[in-house]
């Protein structure tokens, strides 16, 4: 009984998260966060929830993420920076595409150490931002996490029925 109620528990803890799931796009499941972060704090959100801050790979899937957070959200942290080579953007993920759209004169590198991409910044477009500081303020994160395969969920559902079966 006690592996089963462990196994709840882990399933309602993950339940429990108010983030939104915006959908799926790309064998991604992409989340907005329900609460604001600095970009440090965004990242490490992410990985704990088993994903990525979110790659965006083509225009498409910009619009898709623009249509479905420009009302509710502000900016977005997504997993694109600079913060290893000044000039020289690189995602999270590893994604080796070209793919971008920055705003007019992004990014810019004004503050000095605006080595992260925003979305939503002046309509459906990206922006370089720093990390925190003066006169900015956190932003909610957009991050991936990949699709479960339907062979590893039903290999979930077989094992809780085995442990259902097993504790009668």
């Amino acid at each position: 009984m006690k592996s089963l109620v462990f196994a709840l528990a882990l399933i309602s803890a993950s339940l429990a998260s108010a983030d939104v799931l915006l959908g799926t796009s790309g064998g991604r499941n992409f989340f907005a966060t329900d609460s604001v972060y600095t970009h440090a704090n965004a990242k490490a959100y992410a990985i704990s929830q088993g994903g990525v801050l979110a790659t965006i790979r083509d225009q498409a899937e910009q619009d898709w993420v623009y249509g479905l957070t420009a009302t509710t959200y502000g900016r977005l942290w997504i997993g694109y920076s600079d913060e290893v080579t000044e000039g020289t953007w690189v995602w999270d993920d590893g994604w080796t595409g070209s793919y971008t759209t920055w705003a007019n004169g992004e990014p810019n590198n004004n503050a000095g150490g605006e080595d992260w991409a925003v979305t939503n910044w002046s309509g459906n477009n990206w922006n370089d931002l720093p990390d925190a500081g003066p006169g900015y303020q956190p932003t909610y994160a957009l991050y991936t996490t990949p699709v479960p395969e339907p062979m590893t969920m039903l290999v979930l559902g077989i094992g809780a029925v085995g442990l259902l079966r097993r504790k009668k």
